[in-house]
């Protein structure tokens, strides 16, 4: 399985990301078998939630926001071994990436950091795999 399939044009984000599918699950569904298979194929490097998503009241964005959470910021970050790490955002089969999410991923790609968009367990696994991740 390849990614170097990433789309070329101007307007269209050069990270990668996974085609939509009719699988039923749910973005939290399916990063819960993520995690399993992370733990199987790289026992040694951690993943840290980033829980962005929350419903909130205002006082509570306001709060989160002088803490430092960052709306948009991908869901989910794979720590390696030696200076490397990956930003996973996932969604569901049919989710849709949303403005303040794209403009992170196009950041963190324009300045050399792996990211990439979601929906498969296993393709973010390759797609890890192809990286050289470990």
């Amino acid at each position: 399985m390849t990614f170097d399939h990433l789309e070329t044009a101007p307007e269209a984000p050069a990270y990668f990301i996974e085609p939509r599918d009719k699988d039923t699950a749910s973005e939290l569904t399916r990063v819960k078998r993520f995690r399993v298979l992370f733990r199987k194929h790289y026992p040694y490097a951690r993943l840290v939630a980033i829980p962005n998503g929350q419903v909130r009241s205002l006082a509570e964005m306001n709060r989160a926001r002088s803490e430092g959470a960052a709306w948009g910021f991908p869901d989910l970050i794979a720590i390696g071994q030696g200076p490397r790490w990956a930003a996973l955002e996932w969604k569901s089969g049919t989710g849709a990436i949303k403005p303040h999410q794209s403009a992170w991923l196009a950041w963190m790609h324009r300045n050399g950091h792996l990211c990439g968009v979601f929906r498969k367990p296993e393709t973010a696994i390759a797609w890890l795999m192809e990286r050289g991740f470990r």
